[in-house]
């Protein structure tokens, strides 16, 4: 981790979460700003000094920006906050550039949410292909559907995508769900959900905001955008730096109960694996005494009639 030096454009000190190689540089910030900034004003590009990274110059990379609009009506606060994304690149091995965007200046404070991988550029060496892990996302309960997740785990960081089919109707709900697959130590307090359609900025669309802890994903209701429809597909991608963590594998139990994935449970190898309790009327079968290096599938039987 480490802290920014200065600024062009009049935020804050910012803190960065981050992993870096010879190759990439990973960074996890958010931070925040106000257009009517003299400082902001008075520049083309934002500008981040920072400690040295490993990186003299990169190829763009895309952070997102999240503007606010919002009213009042009957003691109500609602939220019509809309996002978009902006260029990224490291200018120099002390320089994180942002794209200055001017058309939505008026909604401000603004917030930039940063979980990006910066590339280096013509490195001349090899590119090795990131495996796929497998992610089971599992709402709780189960009322949405999720297409196509891709998730990418390594040592020090991870990748992950989710886009969500339906349905996030329910505006006074934690929307949870468990995101099975990713490593228990990654982490992140606030990041955009995009996808969202949005009553006042029909043309762009809206945003929630999410967080990720002890791999449950949640949506506030406080957070969600207040004109979006039952038939949107939000979205989240995200590059994440894994906390400090001990080098130790862990597995997956997934229990699967009417042809979907209700719960999960992860263990070391070698464990001892203590069930779920099973639903009413079933029990589960497949299920080793000790856990395997491998994912364990559970799944639910119905107890035979006496």
């Amino acid at each position: 981790m480490f802290n920014s030096i200065s600024n062009n454009f009049g935020a804050p000190t910012i803190s960065f979460k981050d992993y870096q190689e010879d190759r990439y540089v990973v960074l996890n910030a958010h931070l925040a700003y106000d257009p009517i900034n003299e400082d902001y004003q008075r520049v083309s590009v934002l500008e981040i000094k920072v400690p040295d990274l490993t990186l003299s110059k990169s190829m763009e990379a895309g952070v997102i920006a999240v503007y606010k609009d919002s009213y009042v009506y009957s003691n109500k606060t609602y939220l019509n906050n809309f996002p978009t994304v902006l260029k990224s690149w490291i200018k120099d091995k002390n320089t994180l550039c942002i794209e200055k965007l001017t058309n939505f200046d008026e909604y401000g404070p603004v917030d930039i949410y940063i979980y990006a991988m910066y590339a280096a550029l013509n490195t001349g060496k090899e590119m090795t292909l990131s495996t796929n892990t497998k992610l089971t996302v599992i709402p709780k309960p189960f009322t949405y559907y999720t297409t196509s997740p891709a998730c990418v785990v390594t040592d020090n960081w991870v990748f992950i995508h989710v886009q969500f089919s339906s349905n996030f109707s329910n505006p006074f709900a934690d929307k949870v769900m468990m995101l099975a697959g990713i490593p228990e130590d990654v982490s992140c307090d606030e990041f955009p959900l995009m996808g969202v359609s949005c009553q006042q900025h029909y043309d762009i669309g809206g945003v929630h905001l999410a967080n990720i802890h002890n791999t449950i994903m949640t949506v506030p209701p406080e957070t969600m955008n207040s004109g979006h429809s039952s038939g949107d597909y939000p979205f989240f991608f995200l590059y994440l730096v894994r906390d400090p963590h001990p080098n130790v594998t862990k597995f997956l139990v997934l229990y699967y109960h009417s042809g979907r994935c209700i719960d999960a449970q992860y263990y070391e190898a070698g464990d001892t694996i203590e069930p779920i309790e099973a639903p009413e009327g079933y029990y589960w079968y497949n299920i080793p005494e000790t856990m395997p290096a491998d994912t364990v599938y559970a799944q639910s039987k119905q107890i035979p009639a006496e």
